[in-house]
């Protein structure tokens, strides 16, 4: 049984391979290659290795379409050299030009629950640099269109991973005030202000420190270049404080109780006029000239009180010396 399984497992390969070249210019060689093996099934297998195929041309291989033997299918997929890992590749794909690889086993096993899943075993091989990155991937419940995104996102991590470590891609992150945190991608990666490698592409960066409010830049990383990212950080009571609106009830009192004080005023004067039988005296003028006057001379005290103490860097621009009171007033509303 197990050597059956075995020579199965070798037989069972995908080599995909497609050259695509522009019009205006002439074909490039072969300088990637797909493999694809394991004890899954032939539908399983194909659906990783069109999607791993379509990653590489996406990322600028031109595939070859040569098959690979079943013996150097069974030493690709038991390649984990870190230090040599071209020392696996055989001898017949690098006189080919091969300089890189996906390796891809693809095997059909069950959960603790008996839930069918599928386990992705991932590699990357390149030839130089010489460099090997691995993952893994495991897909309950599998079917065709999971397994086609989970098989471009482990080939793309894959290309990722070894973008990262070249040190081709940079970027800086800077912060003021320093010793921010600092998040790339959703994954937190440092502290301002750093330098750290990544992979060519569009990212999300969040700087975010205690009694600061986040900030969030988006950038775009170039091979070969370093991004940069300065962020000015703003307090967290600066950046929460009411603006304009902390004094319009100030400037509100002070205005409503200038009126209030002048309406009792003139009220008072007319109270006051003439005798018993004058007909221009009003006798309950009086009472209702004291109640503004009151009212007015408290909301005015309250309204200078409040503005006192509010944050000063909200000022209005209405002042409230002289007629700038009343016009502040009026304006708030």
């Amino acid at each position: 049984m197990i050597r059956a399984r075995q020579t199965h497992r070798a037989a069972v390969i995908l080599a995909v391979a497609a050259a695509t070249a522009a019009l205006a210019s002439p074909a490039r060689a072969d300088d990637g290659s797909v493999v694809i093996g394991g004890g899954a099934e032939d539908r399983d297998r194909s659906v990783v290795g069109a999607a791993v195929a379509a990653t590489a041309r996406e990322a600028g291989w031109a595939l070859s379409r040569d098959a690979v033997a079943a013996q150097d299918v069974d030493r690709l997929l038991d390649c984990s050299d870190p230090v040599r890992p071209w020392a696996c590749v055989p001898a017949s794909l690098g006189s080919r030009g091969i300089r890189r690889i996906f390796v891809f086993a693809v095997d059909r096993k069950q959960t603790a629950s008996g839930a069918p899943m599928v386990v992705l075993t991932a590699k990357l091989i390149l030839q130089a640099p010489q460099a090997l990155a691995v993952r893994q991937r495991f897909c309950e419940h599998c079917a065709d269109d999971r397994l086609t995104r989970a098989s471009t996102e482990v080939a793309r991590q894959l290309l990722q991973d070894l973008a990262v470590r070249s040190g081709r891609t940079v970027l800086e992150v800077g912060s003021t005030p320093a010793g921010a945190r600092i998040t790339l991608d959703g994954q937190p990666i440092g502290a301002t202000d750093a330098t750290f490698n990544t992979f060519p592409g569009s990212h999300v960066v969040v700087v975010d420190k205690a009694g600061y409010r986040p900030e969030t830049r988006a950038v775009v990383a170039e091979e070969g270049k370093t991004a940069a990212v300065a962020v000015a950080l703003v307090p967290a009571d600066r950046a929460g404080a009411p603006a304009r609106g902390s004094r319009r009830l100030p400037v509100a009192l002070i205005g409503g109780g200038v009126l209030a004080a002048i309406a009792g005023g003139v009220l008072l004067e007319l109270g006051s006029r003439g005798g018993a039988g004058d007909k221009y005296r009003y006798a309950g003028a009086t009472p209702a000239g004291a109640l503004f006057g009151v009212a007015g001379t408290a909301a005015l005290v309250t309204g200078i009180y409040l503005w006192w103490h509010a944050p000063a860097a909200s000022a209005p621009s209405a002042g409230i010396a002289g007629g700038g009171v009343v016009a502040g007033w009026a304006t708030a509303f």
